[in-house]
């Protein structure tokens, strides 16, 4: 052994300045391709669009059209042009604004086609917009307005004798928001909880299918959220697709870790394992003569493995896999009620449990707090733990609510407008005109009317 070293040595030893020379190069090249992808994440997190998608009171899904949808928010990681999954996921948000769940889809700009692009055909897609995002401080369901406007006070005026309007005069006593004088607001309690799997990823969740609608427990829950009081509750989802190469990879390994483990009465026997399996194997076909091995666990008739032995949820007729990330998120002006509309969420949610199931994780530290705070706010994806869930696991949570979604709390629109045709002329108000007919193309054109007074002349 020593021998060998020593002539390994000696053969290393004239590569070593060639080694030294080409080190400190590629070290400059790592560093400056890290360089680059954190600043395209960076980019990609401060110009993100955010669209809402708004049933209708007959939206029911089937299974097929939400296995396309979740194909269609997963061409949203493609359509970022090359952004690391750290600043090009896509997030479902569902939020309570006014007692009511709204649902959202939040990307980077670069897929915000994607983004506008309907999946259902009963369900309006109403954006995009950049900054108008729920979790900003200009945010569609904030209700702020300025301590003492409303009823309680005087309006009136005593200048000159004129009429115009003086400031207002509050006439009610300062309400609790308006007790920090520094701020102008009180102090807000926050709840933050991550939800991870329990178990290993290849242990599914309940596959809760459509009818009735998962998402019910979650509108009753944001039904109760006052916003009107300062009250938040957010539940977000980050999705990630998982290329077909890492599926492949992940199935080969499951695969090689159940080969030859036979099951025991406390799962599988703790000696089981490939190494074990092909020494067992060889052993057999030794004391056989090579004709009674009889194939390995998992091994059909022709000596060929069964794709779907040991690869659990992953198997080749999965569909898509997405990698998640889960934040939940409650605010409140009373150090009680942000508890309380957080346990309400968690409870929402437990009914994913099955094999596998989502586990509480709070954030303790002041770094972690600031870093749930960071991927709340911007979608950065980086979850605390790897999972990957499938479509199955997360049909209920994808779609908006159907029409089995028996909850007064959900907003709904009468039906989807269909789209203004891409050749429609622009119309140029004329006051004294008022254009009659019809615009068939830019050579004919139909007559203008002079109007006056509402009265059509002559032309």
């Amino acid at each position: 052994m020593n021998e060998m070293l020593a002539r390994a040595l000696e053969a290393l030893t004239p590569a070593i300045p060639y080694v030294a020379a080409v080190t400190p190069a590629a070290a400059a090249c790592w560093i400056r391709l890290a360089f680059r992808r954190a600043r395209q994440v960076q980019e990609a997190l401060a110009d993100r669009v955010l669209v809402e998608t708004v049933p209708t009171v007959a939206f029911d899904p089937g299974e097929v059209e939400v296995g396309r949808w979740a194909r269609q928010l997963g061409s949203v990681h493609h359509a970022a042009g090359g952004v690391p999954a750290r600043g090009s996921a896509v997030r479902v948000r569902y939020t309570a604004v006014d007692g009511k769940m709204r649902c959202f889809l939040e990307g980077p700009a670069a897929a915000a086609a994607v983004l506008a692009m309907p999946g259902f055909a009963e369900v309006e897609i109403r954006g995009p917009s950049h900054p108008d995002r729920p979790d900003r401080q200009d945010r569609p369901d904030r209700q702020d307005r300025p301590v003492g406007q409303g009823a309680g006070h005087l309006h009136g005026s005593h200048r000159g004798g004129g009429g115009a309007v003086s400031p207002s005069v509050p006439l009610t006593k300062p309400q609790a928001s308006s007790r920090t004088a520094g701020s102008g607001r009180s102090r807000r309690h926050v709840e933050q909880v991550e939800l991870v799997l329990a178990r290993s990823d290849e242990k599914p969740l309940a596959s809760l299918g459509l009818s009735p609608d998962p998402l019910r427990q979650l509108a009753t829950a944001m039904a109760s959220v006052r916003t009107n009081e300062g009250e938040r509750a957010d539940a977000v989802l980050d999705l990630v697709p998982v290329s077909e190469r890492s599926l492949d990879r992940k199935r080969r390994r499951l695969r090689a870790g159940s080969t030859g483990r036979a099951p025991s009465a406390y799962g599988r026997s703790p000696t089981g394992g490939p190494v074990w399996a092909a020494l067992r194997r060889s052993a057999a076909s030794a004391w056989s003569g090579g004709a009674g091995a009889g194939g390995s666990r998992g091994e059909g008739p022709s000596g060929k493995s069964d794709p779907r032995e040991g690869a659990g949820k992953f198997g080749p007729d999965t569909g898509a896999v997405f990698a998640v990330q889960i934040l939940l998120r409650t605010e409140a002006a009373h150090p009680r009620t942000a508890p309380a509309r957080m346990h309400q969420l968690l409870a929402a949610m437990a009914i994913t449990s099955a094999e596998n199931h989502l586990e509480v994780h709070r954030p303790r530290t002041r770094w972690a707090v600031a870093r749930f705070e960071r991927r709340f706010t911007t979608g950065e994806f980086s979850p605390a733990k790897r999972q990957w869930m499938t479509v199955p696991e997360l049909a209920g949570f994808l779609k908006p609510p159907t029409a089995t979604c028996r909850s007064s709390g959900v907003m709904r629109s009468g039906g989807p407008a269909p789209p203004a045709p891409t050749d429609l002329p622009e119309l140029i108000e004329i006051r004294e005109f008022l254009t009659s007919g019809c615009i068939r193309s830019s050579a004919t054109r139909a007559p203008p009317s002079p109007v006056r007074g509402g009265n059509r002349k002559d032309g």
